[in-house]
């Protein structure tokens, strides 16, 4: 197996969910029990409670970045194609963002997103803010740009 994960409840295991690659980011649960977690072998996977499949997504890149959630149940993503994917909590394509960077150093940070909505991450030394509906707003450079 691969990229197992599994959910243990009460110390007992609740269900596994097989990838078809080991997962190196941290899954988020949604307000409705829904697991999210991206996996190196590409693919974005939106899972169940129960454990079975909800929706997925395969990206041109592993996916290291954690997932994160706004108050409305949206998903924003990082993967190492050098994108921003936000979804829907359905799986509906919302928006993407293209790294203008382009490198694999350049991968996305875990985002994070204010009480507003706006959403914040970081890649090849800057921070970038973007509204809900995928526009810039604004871009820093951080660390002197390293």
């Amino acid at each position: 197996m691969n990229g197992s994960n599994a959910v243990e409840c009460g110390g007992a295991l609740a269900w596994a969910y097989e990838t078809g690659g080991s997962v190196t980011s941290s899954p988020v649960q949604g307000s409705d029990g829904t697991v999210y977690v991206g996996s190196n072998d590409n693919v974005f996977y939106a899972v169940y409670p129960s454990g079975d499949p909800k929706w997925s997504y395969m990206t041109g890149e592993h996916i290291v970045a954690s997932t994160a959630l706004d108050s409305v149940g949206n998903v924003y993503i990082g993967s190492l194609d050098n994108q921003l994917y936000a979804f829907d909590s359905m799986g509906g394509f919302r928006w993407s963002y293209t790294h203008p960077g382009g490198a694999e150093e350049d991968e996305w940070s875990s985002a994070v997103i204010d009480a507003t909505g706006l959403v914040y991450l970081q890649s090849g030394g800057n921070l970038y803010v973007f509204n809900s509906i995928g526009a810039l707003v604004r871009s820093f450079i951080v660390n002197g740009g390293n």
